[in-house]
């Protein structure tokens, strides 16, 4: 009879630690999901208690400048394909409401495919002979990184944000190239045809 309650026991105990490793393995983003420059990847913020933020940083470091913060259970968080490892850690490079920089793995969950981008554009009000350039921060005044064809369709928004002088600009990716670009040139997509 003894025998039979320690080999319950154990099972137990087996249940118990298959369930945590479980929860372990799903709280934080898949390292080698990252790796992929292709993929379109976005977290959501865990490990974050209410009264608290998740802070940007400027650097991958705790010591590094805070640029800014995410509040807990923020969904869509948009990842930027840099991944640094640092003193055991790793950081990924993100962008939030136009703030780009650096958080600590451990505070992200990868989404499914498919539950973001918010939403999906198409060029407009640009001539059929130019492109439409893709900046590297949302300003005119940002370096150019890519050009998107006047007829293009489907590009992913990965995150927006608001110039001092009230322009809205959008980060989308195209070629695998994640830019700003002025709303004025881009128009919202029926999200079911793009998916």
């Amino acid at each position: 009879m003894l025998m039979v309650f320690k080999l319950q026991r154990l099972i137990q105990l087996l249940a118990i630690v298959m369930i945590l490793m479980s929860w372990w393995g799903n709280s934080y983003a898949k390292v080698d999901d990252l790796y992929d420059k292709t993929a379109l990847i976005f977290f959501e913020v865990i490990n974050v208690v209410e009264d608290d933020v998740l802070y940007i940083r400027e650097f991958p470091s705790p010591q590094s400048r805070k640029i800014g913060y995410i509040p807990p259970r923020q969904s869509c968080v948009a990842y930027l394909n840099q991944l640094r490892e640092k003193n055991s850690q790793t950081w990924v490079s993100i962008t939030y409401k136009g703030v780009r920089g650096w958080v600590n793995l451990y505070h992200l969950r990868q989404l499914p495919r498919g539950e973001c981008p918010a939403g999906y554009y198409k060029v407009i009000n640009v001539p059929a002979n130019d492109v439409l350039n893709m900046r590297d921060t949302a300003s005119h005044y940002g370096s150019q990184i890519g050009q998107i064809p006047p007829n293009e369709n489907c590009l992913p928004q990965l995150d927006q944000s608001y110039a001092s002088n009230s322009q809205k600009w959008v980060m989308i990716r195209y070629n695998n190239t994640k830019g700003w670009v002025n709303s004025y040139f881009l128009k919202k997509s029926d999200k079911s045809a793009c998916q």
